[in-house]
């Protein structure tokens, strides 16, 4: 039999068959491993952020209840730091050299003593807004 014969041939192509179907089964079985993954990093990210907004969410609701019951607001906390001025607060991470904020709240106390808070952001305005 010729060489020709052979490659013309439709016989014998079971093993490049099941090799090219082991192949593409094969990245498949990659590909739903990498989304997967990729999910349960997302999700894990995800936590840490929500975490991280609750936390700074209460140094908020803190210094709101300070604010209400006219007292100084002298919370201390572990991976924050604040600084207050007359009626503002300002949130910063403790490792931020830059004291970048995370949180500044503005609110005043009106003359029927009911909590006005004026201005709730997760950073600093700046000087055009």
């Amino acid at each position: 039999m010729k060489l020709n014969q052979i490659l013309k041939s439709k016989r014998g192509m079971a093993l490049e068959n099941a090799i090219l179907f082991m192949i593409i089964i094969f990245m498949l079985c990659a590909l739903l491993t990498s989304l997967t993954l990729l999910g349960h990093y997302q999700v894990k990210i995800e936590k840490m952020t929500l975490q991280q907004d609750i936390e700074i969410d209460q140094i908020g609701e803190d210094y709101l209840a300070s604010v209400k019951a006219k007292t100084p607001f002298t919370e201390t906390y572990d991976n924050y730091a604040y600084e207050v001025s007359e009626n503002a607060l300002t949130v910063w991470r403790k490792t931020d050299e830059n004291k970048k904020a995370v949180l500044y709240v503005e609110a005043e106390l009106t003359a029927d003593e009911e909590l006005n808070v004026n201005v709730w952001r997760y950073s600093l305005p700046t000087q055009t807004e």
